[in-house]
């Protein structure tokens, strides 16, 4: 489950006023630190989740849940429904939902035990698997060595 955008926000602009700028004492750097804080503030109420990546995970968690249900009962798949537009909140929300449906469907399936819950479990795995391997993908790795050095002490020019 994704934070809402806002929420996100918040929380940099606090670890920035709260941690980061009380341990700069460069004028110049506390000054562009402020800075971002106020550009932080002022985008962060205009920003919302793509709707459309988001619609994809509703879709595939609705869709893993439908095949899921289908294994249990040992019955065929049913066909996808057609999802409408949707605001991303809105889409947000749904999604939340449908994570709460998986996690109690799953305990449910793992504590019945029998070949079409083993395989009901079997699918909302490969969901979770599916759904975290995607996630990663649009992570970006981490600068951990410019981390830990503090940044450079000078701007590097690039050609």
């Amino acid at each position: 489950m994704k934070p809402s955008v806002e929420r996100m926000i918040a929380g940099i602009v606090e670890t920035l006023r709260d941690d980061v700028i009380p341990h700069v004492s460069d004028g110049y750097a506390r000054g562009q630190a402020l800075g971002i804080i106020d550009l932080l503030n002022n985008y962060g109420v205009r920003l919302d989740w793509d709707a459309g990546l988001i619609a994809g995970e509703v879709e595939a968690k609705r869709r893993a849940l439908a095949e899921a249900e289908a294994l249990a009962k040992g019955s065929a798949a049913p066909e996808a429904p057609a999802s409408d537009l949707k605001a991303g909140s809105d889409l947000m929300a749904e999604a939340a939902a449908l994570d709460r449906e998986i996690s109690e469907r799953l305990l449910d399936w793992m504590t019945l035990g029998g070949v079409g819950a083993k395989a009901a479990v079997d699918r909302l795995r490969r969901h979770m698997h599916d759904e975290l391997r995607e996630e990663m993908k649009m992570t970006h790795r981490p600068s951990f060595a410019e981390i830990a050095k503090g940044g450079s002490k000078t701007k590097e020019t690039r050609t």
